[in-house]
Order: structure tokens, then C-alpha cells, then sequence
């Protein structure tokens, strides 16, 4: 078995993103390794928005991309909290992209030995042509994932 030492969860905030945050903070205390957390800003709603922006004035993409990033960041803290992970050693990155697509790249850039992701996916016709980011991800990923089904928090025996 190769050594992990760098571990990477990805987030989508949906309900899957507690136990796959707490699976990774388990792994993280027993394998002694260092965690960065990832949640996508998907390009799609940024588009959306800039669309808006055209016609309305108080609407910004650069607005709408800071006020997520800040939401995003609070919510992944509290949910590290709630699932008993500290501070040290985790990283938080909160980025714009298409999800799958960014947390390949994110793989190779962080030196990621272990991804988890949530296995959230979308209910609609897109799925059934493209598949779920968590499923793209599996099938791209140069490293194993562990795709969580859980939409809840494990609890340790």
C-alpha cells in the first residue's frame, strides 16, 4: 500500500458533504495526513449571473463570486467543526470552474495521494448523458477515491 499523506475532500455543500467531510477527518487522525477541502463554484452559475448582470445594475459576477466564496467558506467550517476535525493541517480552497474538471486539476496541483467526494448527483437529463461530477471523477481520478453514499455522519465504534 503506498503511503497517503495528502488527502483531499470534495464538497458540493449538498447533504452528502458532512459524512464525506467526516470520513475525511477520520482518515486524516488515523493516517496522520494533511486535508484539503475543495468546493466548486460551477462556471455554469457564474455565466448565469453574468447574463443577469447585462441587464440589471446591482448584480456583479465579481460580487456574486465573493459573497459565495465567504458562504462556502463559513459552511465548510462549520461542518469541520460539527464532524471534530481541528484546524491544523486542513486547507480550504473555495475555486470557479467545472467541478470535475477543477478538482482533477487540484489532484495533480496539491499532490493528492486519497480523493473523497459525496456521491450527490444531479436528477436530471444531464446525469444520464454526462454522469454525476462524482462519478466523472472515479473514472478520470489518477488516484483511488472513495465515493461516500452516506448522507449523514458515520459514527465511530
Amino acid at each position: 500500500m503506498l503511503p497517503i499523506k495528502r488527502i483531499m475532500a470534495a464538497v458540493d455543500l449538498s447533504e452528502y458533504s458532512e459524512a464525506t467531510l467526516a470520513y475525511a477527518t477520520y482518515l486524516k487522525d488515523r493516517l496522520q495526513t494533511g486535508l484539503f477541502v475543495v468546493n466548486i463554484i460551477n462556471e455554469r452559475d457564474v455565466e448565469a449571473v453574468s447574463m443577469v448582470a447585462q441587464f440589471a445594475s446591482n448584480i456583479s459576477v465579481e460580487k456574486y463570486i465573493s459573497e459565495q466564496k465567504a458562504y462556502r467558506m463559513e459552511f465548510i467550517k462549520q461542518i469541520l467543526k460539527k464532524v471534530g476535525c481541528a484546524e491544523e493541517g486542513v486547507d480550504i480552497s473555495i475555486a470557479v470552474g467545472t467541478p470535475f474538471s477543477k478538482i482533477l486539476e487540484f489532484i495533480n496541483e496539491k499532490n493528492i495521494d486519497l480523493v473523497i467526494v459525496g456521491a450527490k448527483g444531479r436528477s436530471n437529463i444531464a446525469t444520464i448523458f454526462l454522469g454525476s461530477t462524482s462519478e466523472r471523477i472515479a473514472k478520470r481520478s489518477p488516484i483511488p477515491v472513495l465515493v461516500v453514499r452516506e448522507k449523514i455522519a458515520f459514527k465511530e465504534v
